[in-house]
C-alpha cells in the first residue's frame, strides 16, 4: 500500500522546496541511466546480441528493481525477444544478490 501511495504528494511545489540539489541530483540520475543503457547496448552489440538484451540488463532491473523488470519485459517480449522478462527478472535478481552479498563483507 505505502508503494502506491508515494507519488500522491508529488507536486510542483514539493519540488520547488528541492532547489538546485534536487536539479543538479536529476541532471545526474539522467545521465548515468543514459550512460549505464549506452553501454549496455555497445556491450550487447561487440557480443553480437540484441541490444534488447543490452536494455534487459541495463537500467531497467537495476534502477527499476523487480516491478520495472517485469513491465518492461513484457515490453520486450512484444518487440522481439522471446525471452525478454526472464533475462530482465534475472537481471534484478542479480543485482540484489550482489548488493546482498556486498554488504556481508
Amino acid at each position: 500500500m505505502f508503494f502506491t501511495s508515494v507519488g500522491f504528494q508529488a507536486n510542483f511545489k514539493v519540488l520547488k522546496t528541492g532547489g538546485v540539489a534536487l536539479l543538479i541530483f536529476l541532471l545526474c540520475v539522467v545521465v548515468l541511466i543514459v550512460a549505464q543503457n549506452s553501454l549496455a547496448i555497445f556491450l550487447a552489440k561487440v557480443l553480437g546480441v540484441s541490444p534488447y538484451v543490452g536494455l534487459c540488463t541495463g537500467s531497467i532491473p537495476m534502477v527499476g528493481g523487480h516491478g520495472t523488470a517485469g513491465a518492461f519485459g513484457m515490453v520486450l517480449q512484444d518487440l522481439g525477444l522471446e525471452s525478454a522478462l526472464t533475462l530482465c527478472t534475472a537481471s534484478a535478481t542479480f543485482g540484489l544478490v550482489i548488493l546482498i552479498s556486498r554488504g556481508r563483507n
